[in-house]
């Protein structure tokens, strides 16, 4: 063990005895433990997959993950929109035979 000088750490008193500088490097991986999900490709598609995961440096788990997060999204989004329609429905918010017919209006369309 290294003796300690008065205030001064362990690892200046290593620099000063080397006259070299002296770097520590920690390399830490963690790897997340997520479900896995299985699917059947035609020959075309994972053909297309392997270019596509050569061309972007990707591997093709992250590409297909990141397909299915972005399709996830989009889905998400429209069957919110689609229920809060039907919520507004079912409670009887419609607008009126003339409000519909000024939209159309705006948009140069006969509305009858």
């Amino acid at each position: 063990m290294l003796p300690r000088a008065r205030g001064q750490r362990r690892w200046d008193l290593l620099i000063s005895r080397f006259d070299a500088p002296v770097c520590y490097v920690y390399i830490a991986y963690i790897e997340v433990l997520m479900p896995t999900v299985t699917t059947r490709l035609d020959n075309e598609t994972q053909a297309k997959l392997e270019a596509l995961a050569k061309a972007t440096d990707r591997s093709r788990s992250w590409l297909v993950a990141d397909a299915i997060r972005r399709y996830v999204e989009e889905e998400s989004w429209q069957v919110a929109a689609i229920e809060e329609g039907v919520r507004q429905a079912d409670a009887g918010d419609f607008a009126s035979d003339e409000e519909v017919k000024q939209a159309f209006a705006k948009l140069d369309v006969n509305a009858g």
